[in-house]
């Protein structure tokens, strides 16, 4: 690898890493205000609200910000100009025709429903609204990391829209002393707009003259083909993330679903760690494997599973033990019933961390159509475990369905990566001597 390259892939990495590593921070913040603005109910509200509209935003995307990411990157290498416009046009458009007809759609299927009060109706419709946003702002960001631009796609959604959001909600604790959950989802369409205009204008930029003065070439049903594997994948991901918001949405009051959100933003703060040591070794597993250097990419694996669960475990322990007392000091007193969920959920990143890179190795040796296809069927597992504990449970049996899905994720890739090679990647493996470690 030459010089230059290698400097562009570490800005790259560095820079992404920054702007994932901010993007948690301002996320912890704004998830903080809202907190102690909204209270337990309307947050759950917001939360609910917000869950629902980022799973339509993925049927409304069709699967193309992977596709792009991808099939940008090879008509670049084939210098198929004419196909980079016509795919940019043909993403565009269909996903703004899906963001209209899929709102549109669910809320007339909502607003059939009986008993769904004036207030609801409002919220449902605002909540909504974002749909086209979330799914314009991802299109755009996929086809800006497709034309190598990896730092800048990241900046309007990891960077510009928290900022404004938590801007928005700073100048109404400056105003006023409470929040509903309509002007927060308000605000929050707000920042998705504004962010979204600075995406496609980042995207208009960085173009180039070359693909604005080609002759746009469209195969549309082509493209469609192949992005549905990616629709799949996509919704698996965001279901299995969302499941327990979207059942507790349903089946328990809307303070549970606040809990809910406080929970899982303490426990997503443990995956800083587990995010950093993933960027660094993804590249490492990939050239390992093409070398097939088996021995030194177990090494690199097992050594980074035991790295993560040496960072994580303390913190998680401490949690569990403190999490009430820290829950009332950073969230407000009302948030004391959520110390149960967090407990399950940070002693569930702990045990995550001794195998939470299995299904990164499983992509990144050439079988990422596995690791999608045991993603997709851990979402069965996290809907029926959330159905069937919710109920009785509430808070608590949504940490414990999220939970298993994570777990049963990476255990599954790690199942099939060992039959593929023989070999365990988890932290409790036993790991041949460095300098005696055999080849292939």
């Amino acid at each position: 690898m030459n010089t230059s390259l290698r400097a562009r892939l570490l800005r790259g990495g560095i820079g992404s890493a920054a702007i994932r590593v901010s993007y948690i921070a301002l996320q912890f913040a704004v998830g903080v205000m809202l907190a102690r603005l909204l209270g337990p109910d309307a947050l759950g509200l917001y939360a609910y609200t917000i869950a629902v509209a980022q799973l339509l935003a993925i049927a409304a995307q069709f699967g193309l910000p992977a596709f792009l990411v991808r099939q940008i990157a090879v008509y670049q290498a084939e210098a198929a100009t004419p196909e980079i416009k016509g795919l940019l046009i043909s993403s565009m458009q269909l996903t703004l025709a899906l963001s209209i007809i899929v709102p549109l759609t669910a809320v007339g299927a909502v607003l059939l429903l009986a008993g769904l009060s004036e207030g609801h109706r409002w919220i449902l419709v605002i909540g909504l609204s974002l749909v086209p946003m979330f799914a314009l702002a991802s299109v755009s960001a996929a086809a800006l990391q497709g034309l190598g631009h990896p730092v800048l796609s990241q900046v309007p959604e990891q960077f510009i829209r928290p900022v404004l959001l938590l801007l928005g909600l700073v100048a109404v604790l400056l105003s006023q002393p409470g929040l509903s959950a309509e002007t927060a989802l308000l605000i929050q369409l707000g920042a998705s707009l504004l962010a979204l205009f600075g995406g496609v204008f980042a995207l208009v930029v960085r173009v180039g003259p070359a693909i604005r003065a080609a002759a746009a070439v469209m195969h549309r049903a082509r493209w469609l083909r192949q992005s549905l594997p990616f629709l799949l994948l996509a919704g698996s991901q965001v279901l299995n993330n969302q499941i327990g918001i979207l059942v507790l949405g349903v089946l328990a009051p809307q303070s549970q679903v606040g809990y809910f959100r406080v929970a899982s933003q303490i426990s997503d703060g443990l995956s800083v760690a587990l995010i950093a040591i993933s960027i660094v070794i993804a590249p490492q597993i990939a050239g390992l494997h093409a070398r097939q250097d088996l021995p030194r990419l177990q090494r690199v694996v097992v050594l980074s599973h035991r790295v993560a669960t040496l960072i994580v475990l303390p913190s998680a322990i401490a949690l569990a033990v403190f999490g009430a007392d820290l829950l009332a000091l950073v969230f407000g007193e009302d948030y004391r019933p959520a110390a149960g969920a967090m407990s399950i959920l940070v002693l569930g990143k702990a045990a995550y961390a001794t195998v939470g890179f299995a299904g990164l190795a499983l992509s990144m040796v050439g079988r990422a159509g596995t690791a999608a296809a045991i993603t997709l069927g851990t979402v069965g597992l996290s809907g029926t475990l959330a159905l069937a504990l919710i109920p009785t449970y509430g808070v608590e049996g949504a940490a414990i369905a999220a939970v298993a899905g994570q777990l049963v994720v990476n255990i599954a890739s790690l199942v099939r990566i060992r039959s593929a090679f023989g070999r365990d990647f988890s932290a409790f493996a036993r790991l041949p001597q460095a300098g005696r470690a055999e080849r292939g």
